[in-house]
C-alpha cells in the first residue's frame, strides 16, 4: 500500500511540473511515451553512482535501459553521468526508485519529445539540486548545427 501511494505521489509531481500547459492541446503536443533520467556524478560521487547503477541493473525491469558510467561531461550535460531510458507506464515506478535511492546524487527527469530545449527545462524535473545545463548545446542540436551528431529520433517520427 505505501509502495503505491509512493507511485501516485510520483506521478502527480510529473503532473504538477508540466500544470503550465495549461490547454488540452499543448498538453496532448508535448505528451512523449518515452522518457530518461540523468544520474549525475563527480569525482567523489562517482562510487555512489556506481552503487546506484548496480542496483538499478538489478532491481529494475529489463525494459528500463540503464547505461554506462560516462566519465566525462557530455552534451548539454555539464558533468559526469549516466542515463536510464523508460516508458511513460514505468513512469512512477522509476521515479519513485531513483527518489528512494539517489542518497545525494542529482538527476533530471524528462520527458522525449520533439523539443530538445523544452524536455530539459520546463518539461523537467530535479530530483537534487538542479544543475545548469549547456542549453546552447542543445538549441544548436535542434537547429541542425552539431555535426557528427545524429537527429532527434523523435522529432524525426513527426
Amino acid at each position: 500500500m505505501r509502495r503505491v501511494n509512493h507511485e501516485k505521489r510520483a506521478f502527480q509531481a510529473f503532473l504538477d511540473a508540466t500544470e503550465h500547459l495549461s490547454d488540452e492541446s499543448a498538453m496532448q503536443e508535448r505528451r512523449s511515451d518515452s522518457f530518461h533520467a540523468h544520474v549525475y556524478f563527480d569525482e567523489k560521487s562517482r562510487p555512489a553512482a556506481a552503487a546506484l547503477q548496480a542496483t538499478l541493473l538489478n532491481d529494475l525491469p529489463k525494459s528500463v535501459h540503464v547505461s554506462r558510467l560516462v566519465d566525462r561531461p557530455i552534451g548539454p550535460h555539464p558533468l559526469p553521468m549516466f542515463e536510464l531510458g523508460f516508458t511513460f507506464d514505468e513512469y512512477p515506478s522509476v521515479r519513485a526508485y531513483l527518489e528512494a535511492h539517489r542518497g545525494n546524487l542529482d538527476i533530471l527527469v524528462h520527458q522525449l519529445t520533439p523539443d530538445e530545449v523544452w524536455d530539459h527545462t520546463d518539461g523537467a524535473e530535479w530530483l537534487g539540486k538542479p544543475q545548469v545545463l549547456k542549453m546552447q548545446f542543445l538549441q544548436d542540436f535542434m537547429d541542425g548545427k552539431i555535426p557528427g551528431v545524429s537527429e532527434n529520433p523523435v522529432a524525426s517520427k513527426k
